[in-house]
């Protein structure tokens, strides 16, 4: 019973989240919004027993991603970051849109907890599931993650290639 209700602690804020980020004016309250779902859905994977996704989720997107976006948006040239983003008078149709998606969410989520049997959290400890994560990555999943990492590089270089261009020009 405490766990369902975690669970309903996680989708509730992860809908704050959404409606931060749909009612805010501002860029950076948005990004505070993203944080806040973000920081659900590592919640929710906890909830799940998968705590290395929790610390990937956190690791990587909010320590990562968000940090990089921040960052985007202080190095803009605009000067408006203070400007409002959503100006038009939609702010109902937003709210609409938030509660509707939440309230499907919820009915989703509700008909599949109804409809199946949960297992409980993985019996392994922590530690177990890593080293098996880890065995697997370097065995049966070898070519996947070697793909991963040719494609990241790829991206890496192509970013180079694109902001040395933009310097160039300058």
């Amino acid at each position: 019973m405490t766990a369902l209700l975690l669970w309903y602690l996680m989708l509730a804020l992860m809908v704050a989240g959404l409606a931060i980020i749909f009612w805010s004016g501002k860029l950076v309250r948005a990004f505070l919004g993203l944080l806040i779902v973000l920081l659900g859905v590592a919640g929710l994977y906890f909830l799940a027993g998968t705590e290395f996704l929790a610390a990937a989720q956190i690791m990587v997107y909010i320590g990562g991603i968000l940090v990089l976006m921040a960052f985007g948006l202080m190095l803009s040239d605009r000067d408006d970051h203070n400007e409002p983003i959503n100006t038009s008078s939609g702010r109902i149709y937003n709210l609409m849109l938030c509660l509707g998606l939440g309230a499907l969410l919820v009915m989703v989520v509700n008909r599949f907890l109804a409809s199946t049997k949960l297992p409980s959290p993985l019996i392994q400890a922590p530690q177990q599931q890593v080293q098996l994560l880890g065995i697997s990555l370097m065995t049966t999943h070898l070519l996947p993650l070697e793909l991963v990492g040719i494609l990241l590089l790829v991206a890496l270089v192509g970013a180079l290639v694109i902001a040395g261009k933009n310097i160039a020009s300058d």
